[in-house]
């Protein structure tokens, strides 16, 4: 089943969430009080290599990812009334 929750959806179930946690009544339809966006992460993977500059794989063939190396830069999307997120679920039963 599909469940797709557009933006104008999303800014009231946060309203009501903010009013129960912090007991503020906010307006998040109103954009000149408050912007949505979302933060996101991309990361930079940095490859193992041998000693003559390969890069290593797996047993698979897939390049092995130095955990230790890799970094993240932080992206910001804006959550504009023309985006709407996607829920598919499925029955137990």
């Amino acid at each position: 089943m599909k469940i797709e929750l557009d933006q104008f959806e999303i800014l009231l179930a946060l309203e009501d969430y903010v009013e129960k946690k912090y007991g503020m009544q906010a307006d998040f339809t109103d954009y000149s009080y408050c912007t949505p966006e979302i933060k996101y992460y991309v990361p930079n993977y940095v490859y193992r290599k041998t000693r003559d500059g390969k890069i290593k794989t797996n047993k698979f063939g897939t390049p092995v990812i130095n955990r230790n190396k890799t970094t993240y830069k932080k992206e910001y999307l804006a959550f504009n009334d023309d985006c709407s997120i996607n829920l598919y679920l499925e029955s137990e039963y």
